[in-house]
């Protein structure tokens, strides 16, 4: 007899395998390791993030069942898997018939799954019949066109509260800064992270009075510190920070407004030089206090944006009926509405959610750190412990649920999430986990890199403690978690064990970015001519002798395209060192290699006003110029 299978929540770092064993988990389900009877295809469901993602799993589980229905598939963990359970491994008869019925098994991507649950909703569940999927561009084209209508309406009646935001933001406006663009950004924040904007709560004067008193004492730790090191050098930017220090005094609201234009030129007159004695980094750290939502000038952001909060509710809560009709006019959902509607649905409507429970008899879940709040709470409907459900969910929603065991197996990394610009939330993966492991399952870690070389894993490790923090002053923060996070190199080291090398353009402290740039452009030129000269660079390689490198194996990553004219500035590369580059994007085929432009999304959920218990209106994110 096999032990009772867990759930489990598995942590995977870059390069561990992670595809890999989540197919390797399909194929024990299928084969009955960890099970009294091996799972039937069609109840096995596998839910990831990309078409794309989804497409790779479909084929990978297809080939690995071909193998061995053709009886020259490999497997030894699946073997290891059998064998401690004391099962036999199934012969090429038996994985024959998984491969014939393979193609009822679900492996998608959790909107083509809503899309199909929805389509399955009863009449009385109010889901359009047949309804057409709008995609990003549709979506958001609709949404604009309502909001601008709304706006214009209102100002057509003389609406004094919309008439004042349109005075402080154009209708519309360059790099989505515009009034429609802003309206539409935010309501569409909202709505993915599954809240209404009626729920959202307006800015009192405590909290104006709370944020200004906490971001002066935040920064006034900070200047003191900046402070005892200046005074100790003797430094030049001595009379900068006794100013500051003096606007500091008394900061509040009936000062903030007067003095916030004085203190943001301070800030931006401090020295980026280096320093001595740890003067430069506590230049740097009062800098960064001086900016962002958590800053004085945050706080003073806020009391700004306080008188137009509620008529910016108002104008979110009507975008939001009229975003309703207009999908129901059209019969259509776009992929933020598939997922909603899919949890309203299963919250909703006990039978129908247990009818789905019972389609799925394993639910594996990939890339579970690029989710959000729906997307949990939908796991949660799904995953619900089968006896003594379906239950009526009270006013703490789904999450709440207890779940089945041994039913779920998500694999996720903390590190790797980048979607936060289209409504991922990070800290929800690690909600999952408390709710696995308080439930009876486990968390794993992958932590063998099969990617990297061993050089790179131990600088890697180095590294991220200082990159990420070692610990988290808010639940959307990844801190390093040393025997978790760090990794551990499978492959041998090849060729010399040097992998990074740090270049240090040699510039003075008071110098301005633009030279520093230049400096670094004209050192990385340096470099790259003798990485590329015959018998200078060499590339370690699996099989064969180290060779040359060649001129199509180097990439520059920049941070964006604005900084691309410094590097290919007077052609230095091409001129002064005959080194040919090739830009990603570019129409030129001679210009030095860059990514795009980082994503820059304004998380207004992360700013002091999250303290509170309830979300909040986001108008003092949206209003950076009023």
């Amino acid at each position: 007899m096999s032990a009772p299978r867990r759930s489990a929540c598995v942590f995977a770092g870059a390069g561990t395998g992670k595809t890999h064993g989540l197919i390797t988990e399909c194929l024990r389900l299928l084969a009955g390791a960890d099970r009294e009877e091996p799972l039937l295809p069609g109840e096995l469901c596998l839910l990831t993030f990309t078409e794309k993602a989804a497409a790779e799993m479909r084929g990978r589980l297809a080939a690995r069942v071909d193998a061995l229905a053709a009886g020259r598939g490999q497997e030894p963990e699946l073997e290891a898997a059998l064998a401690a359970a004391g099962r036999p491994m199934p012969g090429s008869a038996d994985w024959r018939r998984v491969q014939l019925r393979l193609s009822s098994a679900t492996l998608s991507t959790f909107h083509a799954f809503c899309a199909a649950l929805l389509r399955r909703a009863p009449p009385e569940a109010g889901v359009p019949p047949g309804f057409q999927l709008l995609d990003e561009e549709e979506s958001l084209e609709l949404l604009e066109d309502a909001a601008e209508r709304r706006i214009l309406e209102a100002l057509e009646a003389n609406d004094p509260g919309v008439e004042a935001l349109c005075t402080a933001l154009d209708l519309r406006g360059f790099r989505r800064n515009g009034l429609v663009e802003l309206l539409v950004d935010q309501y569409r924040r909202v709505r993915d992270h599954g809240h209404s904007p009626d729920g959202l709560l307006l800015t009192t004067a405590d909290d104006v009075d709370r944020a200004l008193a906490e971001s002066r004492e935040r920064v006034g730790a900070v200047l003191a510190q900046a402070t005892e090191r200046a005074a100790a050098e003797r430094a030049e930017c001595l009379p900068i920070l006794g100013a500051m220090a003096d606007l500091l005094v008394g900061w509040g609201p009936a000062t903030a407004l007067d003095r916030a234009a004085r203190l943001a030129e301070l800030r931006d007159a401090l020295p980026r030089g280096q320093g001595r004695n740890g003067l430069g980094s506590a230049l740097k750290a009062l800098r960064d206090a001086l900016y962002g939502a958590a800053s004085p000038l945050g706080a003073v952001a806020l009391q700004l944006a306080r008188p137009h909060e509620e008529t910016w509710k108002r104008l979110l809560v009507e975008l939001e009926a009229r975003q309703r009709a207009a999908f129901d006019d059209a019969g259509a959902l776009d992929f933020a509405e598939l997922l909603l509607g899919a949890r309203t649905l299963l919250a909703g409507d006990p039978a129908f959610r247990g009818r789905e429970q019972r389609r799925i008899g394993a639910l594996l879940l990939d890339e579970f750190q690029d989710t959000n709040r729906v997307q949990l709470e939908l796991v949660h409907l799904l995953a619900e412990a089968r006896e003594g459900g379906p239950r009526r969910l009270d006013a703490a929603g789904p999450t709440t649920l207890p779940l089945e065991p041994g039913l779920v197996w998500a694999v996720g990394d903390r590190k790797q999430s980048i979607y936060d610009f289209r409504g991922a939330e990070v800290e929800v993966f690690e909600q999952l986990a408390v709710a696995v492991e308080t439930q009876g399952g486990e968390r794993r870690f992958l932590r063998e890199s099969r990617r990297a070389r061993p050089a790179l894993v131990e600088l890697l490790n180095g590294l991220l403690p200082g990159v990420l923090g070692k610990s988290a002053a808010h639940p959307w923060e990844v801190p390093f978690r040393a025997g978790e996070d760090d990794l551990v190199a499978w492959r041998p080291e090849e060729g010399p064990p040097r992998s990074v090398e740090r270049l240090q353009a040699e510039t003075a402290p008071d110098a301005r970015a633009e030279d520093r740039r230049r400096a670094e452009a004209d050192l990385l030129a340096r470099r790259l001519r003798r990485l590329l000269l015959p018998g200078e660079g060499t590339l370690p390689t699996p099989f064969d002798p180290p060779r040359p490198v060649r001129g199509g194996e180097v990439a520059i990553l920049l941070r964006s395209f604005t900084e691309l004219h410094v590097y290919d500035a007077a052609s230095t590369l091409r001129q002064r060192y005959a080194t040919p580059r090739r830009c990603s994007g570019c129409s030129s085929s001679r210009v030095i290699p860059s990514t795009s432009p980082p994503a820059s999304a304004v998380r207004w959920w992360g700013s002091p006003m999250r303290r509170c218990s309830g979300w909040h209106c986001p108008t003092a994110a949206s209003m950076r110029g009023c």
